[in-house]
């Protein structure tokens, strides 16, 4: 009876997408038992049941389906077809509704055709490729999904139809280059374009070490960008192996982009030396432009890459060249974000009155997401494939609206990241010049984290307003140094209210400020630092794409005060403030006190667009503590207290 009792208590629910395979399921099981000749009692009454189940189950399955619902959702999946399934070269639509039925739609590679349709033929020499896409069909409470198969064709190989030599100016402040004339080159009916790699190389000498770089030919599709660093007495090679072929690069390592920068007029480090303490052998990492829509190119022997492609792999770290549709300038990444005059300069010409192409939209959008994927430090973090899949959400805005609204997609993309250290920096040429939506930002464009911080930075707004640069509290026991951001001016100014502190004779503590303090110069950072220790000051890193870590120790000129150090922290502490907080910590020369500070890891990097805009991005160098463990989310502190409770700091200091 106890058999008897779970068979029957086993509900048969089956629903018509499973009822046509049925007798596959249930079938075999009863021939098994059916052609036992030695079967006992209990199995001739199984195999009773079992076929009294499959008459019930057939049955069902011959029943008509009488929602109404799902009836036409049957009848829409029925109907919809993907014209040219199997030999896509085109956009396609993929509609929300048809036949009165909603339809959500999913793709399996959203970097070749996306939800809303969008296809990015592969480059010639990719091969076809197949995607699936699956649409959900809903109607009141009833929903089915159904998947269609296409094939996306490889597109035609790329040719150089046109070229045009433009003017190189640069403006930057920082490094020093030679103004020239200088071509570029176009693909039929195409307007993004194209460099020759050597002669970039060249046109940047001044910005980066361009007589210390070799650029070779390797057989027929083959190009090679390599140099040599010699570091503490050990020389490193660096290299970026172009296959034309395959329309792919693959650095060395990561390093490759940071060993051949020249030096800026400003020196950053001053006072400071540095040497290697640890370091993690980085993977090399292959880049398939392809997948990202750039056909690179073999012409005439020259090898020409997208100068947008260019600008990111050869620039260097803080120089940009800016092209607005007549004419290229060098800029350095300071002005981008804080020169409005140069600015208005590098966008203003005859292309703020023309509509970006369709070309030029779709390079713009397959460029970011090359960024993103490869240049973009919190993607780990984040836990992202590809930003095709995240772009994919601004679509619509991006390719099917004004020159405005592809604008303000890039910037609400931007804003999603929910990223302090990533912003929108500026607007595309097509427009009027020096525009910006950031100009309409609202708390509604932010996310919770950086909504939180904002929230943070105004409770703590007044109080910020009203601190002085020192003071001395507890008779003379005592004193703060506030510092709101760090500057090439801020180790004068520490250093000028440390003397006067230290001038009393009776300070027993000193607690550095970073309570109101969003971050700055790194090197004005951790020359601060040298009045605080005479240890080594240790930054730890790791490279988001390439996973190689790196440790370096600094050393300052500073002679250092023998005092009980503090840092006081709160939600507002972030980027350098964080740094200077884990440096700190993990090095043991100041107790943290205040609240938890709101992280930062990266340095900035400024991204600029084929059609002119710009980004500012949280780079792949992400700082951590000692471990290796990034410090994006913020530093936890040692004693836990108010920021604005100057009676409870002391007092907790006092109990330390």
């Amino acid at each position: 009876m106890h058999v008897f009792s779970y068979l029957f208590q086993f509900r048969i629910d089956i629903t018509f997408q499973m009822c046509k395979n049925i007798n596959n399921i249930l079938k075999p099981m009863i021939n098994r038992f059916s052609q036992r000749r030695d079967v006992t009692n209990m199995k001739k009454i199984l195999s009773v049941v079992f076929f009294l189940l499959l008459a019930v189950t057939l049955a069902a399955c011959e029943e008509k389906i009488t929602d109404p619902n799902l009836l036409k959702i049957m009848d829409a999946q029925k109907d919809f077809k993907i014209d040219n399934a199997s030999a896509l070269t085109t956009d396609i639509t993929l509609p929300a509704s048809f036949g009165g039925v909603a339809i959500f739609w999913e793709s399996s590679d959203s970097g070749v055709v996306s939800k809303h349709g969008i296809v990015n033929r592969p480059v010639d020499g990719s091969g076809d490729v197949t995607v699936e896409l699956t649409g959900r069909f809903v109607l009141r409470n009833a929903t089915s999904t159904k998947k269609y198969t296409v094939k996306v064709l490889e597109d035609e190989p790329a040719t150089v139809a046109t070229t045009k030599t433009v003017d190189f100016v640069n403006l930057a402040n920082e490094w020093i280059l030679t103004d020239q004339s200088f071509m570029l080159y176009y693909q039929a009916a195409d307007d993004v374009p194209y460099v020759d790699v050597a002669d970039f190389i060249l046109l940047l000498d001044g910005a980066i070490l361009s007589d210390e770089i070799t650029v070779s030919p390797v057989g027929e599709q083959g190009l090679n960008v390599s140099y040599e660093v010699e570091y503490e007495g050990e020389t490193e090679a660096y290299s970026a192996s172009f296959d034309f072929a395959k329309n792919e690069v693959t650095f060395s390592s990561f390093d490759f982009f940071d060993g051949f920068t020249a030096e800026t007029q400003t020196d950053f480090g001053n006072g400071l030396t540095s040497e290697l303490l640890s370091y993690t052998d980085s993977e090399a990492v292959t880049i398939p432009l392809g997948y990202y829509g750039y056909d690179i190119i073999k012409h005439n022997n020259k090898y020409l890459i997208p100068l947008a492609v260019a600008n990111q792999f050869f620039s260097g770290g803080m120089f940009d060249v800016y092209f607005n549709g007549e004419k290229l300038f060098g800029v350095d990444s300071y002005q981008l974000m804080d020169d409005a005059t140069v600015v208005s300069q590098i966008q203003t010409s005859a292309e703020n009155s023309l509509n970006a192409s369709m070309a030029l939209r779709r390079s713009t959008y397959n460029h970011l997401a090359f960024v993103m994927d490869y240049f973009y430090g919190l993607k780990p973090l984040k836990a992202v494939g590809t930003y095709y899949d995240v772009l994919q959400n601004h679509q619509a805005k991006m390719f099917a609206g004004t020159d405005n609204d592809m604008y303000r997609g890039t910037f609400e993309f931007a804003n999603a990241l929910d990223d302090l250290h990533t912003s929108y920096l500026m607007e595309g040429v097509n427009g009027p010049a020096g525009s910006n939506n950031n100009s309409n930002l609202t708390l509604n464009d932010l996310g919770p984290r950086v909504a939180a911080y904002y929230d943070s930075y105004f409770a703590l707004q007044s109080a910020c307003a009203m601190k002085p640069l020192y003071k001395v509290v507890d008779s003379g026991k005592t004193a703060f140094i506030y510092i709101d951001g760090f500057d090439t001016d801020t180790p004068a100014e520490f250093k000028s209210s440390l003397d006067t502190i230290t001038a009393l004779g009776t300070v027993e503590n000193i607690v550095v400020d970073l309570s109101c303090n969003g971050g700055g110069n790194l090197g004005a950072t951790i020359q601060v630092m040298g009045y605080m220790t005479e240890d080594p000051m240790n930054i730890y890193q790791k490279n988001a794409t390439d996973n190689a870590t790196a440790a370096y120790s600094y050393f300052s000129e500073n002679n250092a005060v023998d005092v009980n150090w503090y840092i006081l922290t709160s939600p507002v502490t972030f980027s350098a403030a964080n740094l200077m907080t884990s440096m700190a910590k993990d090095g043991g020369f100041a107790t943290i006190i205040g609240q938890n500070s709101s992280g930062g890891a990266s340095s900035i990097e400024v991204i600029l667009l084929p059609d002119g805009q710009a980004l500012i991005i949280s780079s792949v160098g992400v700082l951590s503590d000692k471990t290796f463990t990034s410090i994006e989310m913020g530093i936890e502190v040692d004693i836990t207290v108010s920021p604005t409770d100057e009676a409870a700091i002391i007092r907790a200091i006092n109990a330390n």
